[in-house]
């Protein structure tokens, strides 16, 4: 049986994958949507972009992966 320390930190170890996972998304998000001086490089703001997507991407399968910990995980 599991005692109560193993308990809490399983909750901390999900807490800290649903932050990581709103954070990434809400980073892929700005930066995709963010908007650049007209002094910079048009590549500085496309690469932005792309970046963006990766980071989204990253994001989104924190977020399915960690949806599924969560699912498997006995409290």
């Amino acid at each position: 049986m599991k005692n109560k320390l193993t308990k809490r930190l399983i909750k901390i170890d999900l807490a800290v994958y649903i932050l990581a996972s709103i954070g990434l998304l809400y980073l892929g998000i700005f930066m995709i949507t963010t908007e650049t001086e007209i002094s910079r490089a048009k590549n500085m703001a496309m690469g932005m972009q792309i970046l963006g997507v990766f980071v989204l991407l990253i994001g989104i399968t924190t977020g399915v992966l960690t949806f599924i910990k969560i699912r498997d995980t006995k409290f």
